[in-house]
């Protein structure tokens, strides 16, 4: 029982154990988190999940267990108890008190990997559109006690 309780928080900060590794699933896709944030006034703000194709080797270090918990994890539905929270802490960061957000939506942009027989080697350009799949699976309504 204390265990189901405490599992939240150890995946959250990488405690967990199992045995994903030597699985016969291997991953099929390659993803990252959008979030649009939508203000008041209706203009957009958009935050992007880490992509470890933008980063250089020292940034890839610093933000791989953020790109993990947010890219691997966040959009899938046994985290979804940590939406709400980092939702309010997103709408924190993106305050004005001229044009605070009102709504955030969260994306799941993903590229199917080709099998390895099929595949060429291509080299991801910044800013090239190789992500064709863009699944919305959040919407947070921000309140007013958001900003307390």
């Amino acid at each position: 029982m204390i265990i189901h309780k405490l599992s939240a928080i150890t995946s959250l900060i990488g405690l967990e154990q199992n045995w994903g590794l030597f699985s016969p699933n291997v991953r099929s896709d390659n993803n990252y988190g959008l979030v649009v944030i939508v203000l008041q006034n209706g203009f957009l703000k958009l935050f992007e999940m880490p992509r470890m194709e933008k980063l250089n080797v020292l940034e890839k270090a610093q933000r791989e267990k953020f790109r993990k918990i947010f890219n691997d994890n966040f959009p899938y539905p046994s985290f979804r108890h940590m939406r709400p929270a980092f939702s309010r802490f997103l709408a924190k960061v993106a305050y004005s008190k001229y044009n605070p957000p009102a709504r955030m939506s969260y994306f799941l942009v993903s590229d199917p990997i080709p099998p390895p027989e099929a595949s060429t080697v291509k080299i991801p350009q910044q800013g090239s559109n190789l992500h064709p799949a863009i699944i919305n699976y959040f919407v947070y309504g921000v309140s007013p006690d958001d900003f307390q």
